[in-house]
C-alpha cells in the first residue's frame, strides 16, 4: 500500500473519530449524520432470556447457539434495527461486582455461572449480521417481567441491603414498587449506568458507532397501579407539601381551593381515596406526574455526566397510553420534555384479555390514537414539525389464554406503518428464562409454615380463607404488599421460571407459526419500500381532534372516569371519524401551535369537564368559519359562549340497560333537519351511557335540538355568524374502541349522523368508501417525492366484505407526478396482484376490494411506468 494512500487513511481515520455524531429527526426522516435512514422495522431480542436453561453452569457453546439461531431469523424477516433491555440485576450480580463478559464464577466450580451475561459478543454477534441501528434500554426498573419482584431489573441485594427504598401504601406498609426519587436507588442507579456506560456501550456510541437511541428506563407509570396505592412515605410526602407550595404559594389559596384548614404546609397530607376532594385528587395526580418527570430527568442527567447525550444518541422514553382505573397516564407535556427527559415513544398493546366472543382487538383503535397523538406531541420535542414516531414495544403476543391472532397482528402492524411510526420493535421476539423466579416463594415459605405450626394444620390441601387471609396480611407487613399468596404456594418455587409470551420465537429460538406472517410483511411490505415510507406523510382531512393532557386528571363529573375518556373513549372517537371516511390529524391543546387549529375546518373535542386554559384559547382563536363538535360535558360550551342548562339524563353507573335508543331527523336528501320539521323522518342510533340532556326551552338565539332521547335534547346546534358549535351529550362512540366493534347494532346509521354534522363545513375526504364497507376505515400516505400514494384497509367485521374506495381527484393531483396517459396502478402489497385505473376512475368510481373477515390490506397507487413521460 503506498505512503500516499496510508495518510489519506489514516486522515479519513482521524476526521471520523474527531466528528462529533449527529442523530437527529429532520424533514420527517430519522437522520444519523446528515444520512437519511429507511423505515425502521425491527424486535426486542433478548439475550438474557436466551440461556439454554434456568439454573447456571449453561455451557457457552449453548448460548451462542440460540443467539445466533435468534439473530439469523430476525435477519431473515428483514429487519433492520433491533432494541434490548440490559437488565441491572443480572449483571451486577453483588453490590459493585460486574460481569459483562459471561466469565464469572462465583460458586467457584471452574465453570463460568451464566454466558449469557457476555453482551459485549452479543453486540459483536448483531454487528456481524450488518444491523448498524441499535436501541439500548439499561433501565433501573426496565419493567419486562423480570427479576425477583416479577417488574424490574433492581437487583435483589440492593433490596436486602436498603428495605426503606420501597414505595410505601397509605397504611405504610412497603410495596413491590420503589420510591422513584429513594437518595440510594438513584446513587446506585448511576453507578450501574457507569459501570455499563465504560465497560460496553460507551465503544459502541459515537461516528460509525451503532448504538443509535438509548431509553431512559421503560413504562415509568407506577407499573399500571393505581396512584392511590404508593408513594406515600415520609420523603413523597414531603415533596408533595413542597410541590404545592410552589404551586400556590399561600396556604390559605390551599385550604381554599381544596376546602381545608391547614395551619401549616408541613401538616398537609395527600388524599388516600379518589372521589373524596376532587380538587387535591387534582393535585395529587399533578404531583405524581410531575414525579415521574423529575425522575427521569435525574436519569437524564446521569447519563448526560458520563457524555452521553443528544445528538450523540437520540435519548426516548417508552409509555403505554392507558392506565387502570385511578391509575396515571402518561402527560405529553412532561413527557415530551426537550433537554429534559426524553423523546415519548409508545408502547402499543391492544389485546390485552379475552371476551366470551373472542373478539379480534379488545381496543380496534388504540394504535391509530397512540400512534397519531404521539407524532403531534412529538413535534414539541424536535421544536418544529416532523412526522416521527417510534414504538420500542408494538404487541408480538400476550400470556396464556388470549388469542392474539393472525389478523390481529396484522392489523396492528400494518395500522403503525400507515400512521407514520418510522421505527417500530415487535416485543417480544422470542422467549426464554425468567430471573430470581422463586424469590418471592422462598420469602413466603418460613410465613407459610410459621402459620401451619401455630394451627396445627396438616391437611396443606384444603386450607381456610382465613388461612390465606392471614398469611396475605403476614406477607403485606412483613415482606412487601403486592404479592399473590395463594398462587404463588400453590404454584409452587419454579412455576414462572419461563416467559411465555405466544413471540414469535419460542424460548429455544424456534419459530411459530405466526413468525411468517411477520417475514412476510417485512419482505412484501417493508423491505421493498423502507425509503418511502421513511420519507412519506400521512395524508389528513380537514378536521382535528383535540386532546388535553390537563383532561387526564380526575374530574367532578363520575360519569366521565377522566383515564377512560382520556383513552378508551377517545380512541373510540377517533374510530367513529375514521367510520366516516374521515381521517383526523389529533391536536394537543397544550403543544400544538395556534395555526394547527386554523388549518382545520372541524375541530372535534371529548370534553371531560377539564379543560387546559391553552386549549380553551385555542378554540376561541381558531377562527369564525370553523365547526365545533363537543360530546359529553358541556365546559367548552359554557367558556365559548354557547351555554345551555343541562344535566345527566342517564348515569354511568346506571343498573339500567348499557345502550340508549336516540333519534335525529333528516330530509329526504339525508340532511340533518330539526325535529316535527314537513317532510322528515326519524333515524335511530345508540348511545352508551353517560347521556346529557339540555334545556333549550329558552330558545337561546341561534340553537336548537339536533338529537333526542325520549323527546328531550341530547345534542343541539348553534349558529352564530360563520360559526357553528355543536354540542352532543351522548357517548355513541364509546363502543369503536372496545370488543362490541365487530357487533355495532347501527353502523351505517351513525355514520349518517357524523357525516351530517360535519356537512356544513363542506368537507371533501380524501378517502371514501362505499356503503358496503362496515366496520372498516381507510387512510393514506403520500410522498414528497411524488412516487405513490399508500393506502390501508382495515376492517372489524366478522364476515367477508367486497366495497369500492374512491380516492379524490385533489390527492391524486398533489401525491402523483402526472403521466401521458393518467393510467395509473393498483398493487395490493401483501397479495402481489395489480390493477389498472385511470384517474378519473380511481376518483369517480374507486377501485374494488375483498377483504376477508378482520381482513387488512395494503394498497399502493403509483403512475403506470409505461404512461411516463
Amino acid at each position: 500500500m503506498s505512503a500516499l494512500l496510508i495518510s489519506l487513511l489514516f486522515l479519513v481515520t482521524v476526521a471520523e473519530a474527531s466528528s462529533p455524531r449527529v442523530i437527529e429527526v429532520k424533514d420527517n426522516q430519522l437522520m444519523i449524520d446528515q444520512q437519511k435512514q429507511p423505515q425502521l422495522f425491527g424486535a426486542e431480542v433478548q439475550y438474557f432470556r436466551l440461556r439454554g436453561d434456568y439454573g447456571p453452569n449453561v455451557p457457552r457453546a449453548k448460548v451462542l447457539a440460540l443467539w445466533n439461531k435468534a439473530l439469523d431469523h430476525f435477519v431473515d424477516a428483514k429487519m433492520n434495527a433491533i432494541s434490548f433491555y440490559i437488565p441491572w440485576d443480572f449483571h451486577e450480580y453483588a453490590e459493585g461486582k460486574f460481569d459483562f463478559t459471561g466469565t464469572a464464577d462465583v460458586d467457584k466450580d471452574g465453570n463460568a455461572d451464566y454466558p449469557s451475561r457476555d453482551v459485549i459478543t452479543f453486540f459483536k454477534m448483531i454487528e456481524a449480521r450488518g444491523i448498524t441501528r441499535i436501541m439500548v434500554r439499561p433501565g433501573p426498573y426496565i419493567n419486562a417481567e423480570w427479576g425477583f419482584l416479577g417488574f424490574g431489573a433492581i437487583p435483589s441485594w440492593f433490596h436486602d441491603k436498603y428495605l426503606n427504598s420501597h414505595m410505601r401504601t397509605p397504611y405504610g406498609l412497603r410495596s413491590k414498587l420503589y420510591d422513584y426519587h429513594d437518595s440510594d436507588l438513584v446513587r446506585h442507579s448511576a453507578l450501574w449506568f457507569k459501570a455499563l456506560n465504560d465497560q460496553v456501550l460507551d465503544k459502541r456510541m459515537g461516528p460509525g458507532k451503532p448504538i443509535v437511541f438509548l431509553q431512559l428506563d421503560n413504562e415509568t407509570n407506577y407499573q399500571w397501579q393505581p396512584i392511590y396505592s404508593h408513594d406515600y412515605g415520609q420523603n413523597s410526602i414531603t415533596r408533595y407539601q413542597k410541590f404545592l407550595n410552589d404551586l400556590y404559594k399561600n396556604i390559605d389559596t390551599v385550604n381554599k381551593t381544596h376546602g381545608r384548614k391547614w395551619d401549616r404546609w408541613t401538616q398537609i397530607q395527600p388524599p388516600m381515596f379518589q372521589g373524596r376532594n376532587v380538587s387535591e385528587d387534582q393535585d395529587w395526580y399533578q404531583f405524581a406526574d410531575y414525579s415521574i418527570y423529575t425522575f427521569l430527568n435525574k436519569l437524564r442527567n446521569i447519563w448526560s455526566q458520563l457524555g452521553v447525550d443528544e445528538p450523540k444518541v437520540l435519548l426516548t422514553l417508552a409509555e403505554s397510553y392507558n392506565a387502570p382505573v385511578n391509575g396515571l397516564l402518561p402527560h405529553f407535556v412532561f413527557r415530551n420534555a426537550k433537554q429534559f427527559t426524553g423523546l415519548m415513544t409508545v408502547n402499543l398493546y391492544p389485546k390485552t384479555f379475552e371476551e366470551s366472543h373472542k373478539p379480534l382487538l379488545n381496543f380496534p383503535f388504540k394504535a391509530d390514537l397512540d400512534v397519531k397523538a404521539a407524532d403531534e406531541a412529538n413535534d414539541s420535542y424536535f421544536g418544529s414539525r416532523q412526522e416521527w414516531v417510534m414504538g420500542p414495544e408494538i404487541q408480538g403476543g400476550w400470556w396464556r389464554g388470549i388469542d392474539i391472532s393472525d389478523e390481529s397482528r396484522q392489523q396492528t402492524y400494518l395500522t403503525v406503518l400507515g400512521h407514520g411510526m418510522k421505527a417500530f420493535f415487535i416485543y417480544y421476539f422470542n422467549e426464554g428464562q425468567n430471573w430470581d423466579a422463586e424469590w418471592s416463594y422462598n420469602q413466603i415459605k418460613p410465613l407459610y409454615d410459621e402459620l401451619l405450626w401455630e394451627r396445627r394444620l396438616s391437611d396443606t390441601a384444603n386450607l381456610s380463607e382465613d388461612f390465606w387471609n392471614e398469611l396475605q396480611g403476614r406477607t403485606d407487613r412483613r415482606i412487601l404488599v403486592g404479592f399473590d399468596v395463594r398462587r404463588i404456594m400453590k404454584l409452587g418455587p419454579l412455576h414462572d421460571k419461563d416467559l411465555f409470551f405466544d413471540a414469535p420465537l419460542d424460548g429455544e429460538a424456534n419459530p411459530r407459526d405466526h413468525y411468517l406472517l411477520l417475514k412476510k410483511i417485512g419482505e412484501n411490505v417493508v423491505a421493498p419500500h423502507q425509503d418511502f415510507l421513511a420519507r412519506s406523510l400521512e395524508v389528513h382531512d380537514d378536521v382535528a381532534l383535540v386532546k388535553d393532557s390537563t383532561s387526564h386528571s380526575p374530574v367532578a363529573d363520575r360519569n366521565i372516569p377522566s383515564v377512560q375518556a382520556a383513552s378508551d373513549w377517545s380512541g373510540g372517537l377517533l374510530g367513529y371519524l375514521m367510520n366516516a371516511d374521515i381521517n383526523p390529524r389529533i391536536l394537543h391543546g397544550e403543544l400544538s401551535s395556534e395555526d394547527s387549529f386554523k388549518e382545520a375546518k372541524v375541530l372535534v373535542h371529548l370534553d371531560t369537564g377539564l379543560n387546559a386554559t391553552q386549549t380553551i384559547e385555542h378554540f376561541k382563536r381558531a377562527g369564525a368559519d370553523r365547526t365545533v363538535i363537543n360530546f359529553l360535558s358541556d365546559d367548552l360550551a359554557n367558556k365559548l359562549g354557547f351555554t345551555v342548562p343541562s344535566s345527566v339524563l342517564f348515569a354511568r353507573e346506571s343498573t339500567a340497560s348499557a345502550l340508549v335508543p336516540l333519534e335525529f331527523y333528516v330530509n329526504d336528501q339525508g340532511q340533518l333537519r330539526p325535529a316535527g320539521e314537513l317532510g322528515t323522518k326519524p333515524v335511530q342510533i345508540f348511545s352508551s351511557r353517560p347521556v346529557y340532556q339540555y334545556d333549550l326551552s329558552a330558545q337561546p338565539e341561534g340553537c336548537e335540538g339536533i338529537l333526542f332521547s325520549e323527546n328531550k335534547v341530547v345534542g343541539y346546534h348553534c349558529k352564530k355568524g360563520e360559526s357553528t358549535f355543536i354540542q352532543v351529550g351522548a357517548l355513541i362512540f364509546e363502543d369503536y374502541n372496545s370488543g362490541a366493534y365487530a357487533q355495532l347494532p347501527d353502523p351505517l346509521q351513525r355514520k349518517q349522523f357524523l357525516k351530517s354534522l360535519v356537512a356544513e363545513a363542506n368537507l371533501d375526504t380524501r378517502l371514501q368508501l362505499s356503503d358496503e364497507a362496515k366496520q372498516t376505515v381507510t387512510f393514506a400516505r403520500k410522498d414528497p417525492e411524488k412516487s405513490l400514494i399508500w393506502v390501508t384497509v382495515k376492517s372489524g367485521a366478522t364476515t367477508s366484505q367486497s366495497f369500492s374506495l374512491k380516492v379524490s381527484a385533489g390527492l391524486l393531483q398533489d401525491s402523483l407526478k402526472k403521466a401521458k396517459n393518467q393510467q395509473l396502478v393498483v398493487t395490493d402489497l401483501l397479495s402481489k396482484k395489480s390493477q389498472k385505473f385511470s384517474r378519473r376512475e380511481l376518483s369517480e368510481k374507486g377501485f374494488p376490494i375483498h377483504l376477508a373477515p378482520n381482513g387488512s390490506t395494503v394498497f399502493t397507487i403509483s403512475v403506470d411506468p409505461s404512461d411516463r413521460f
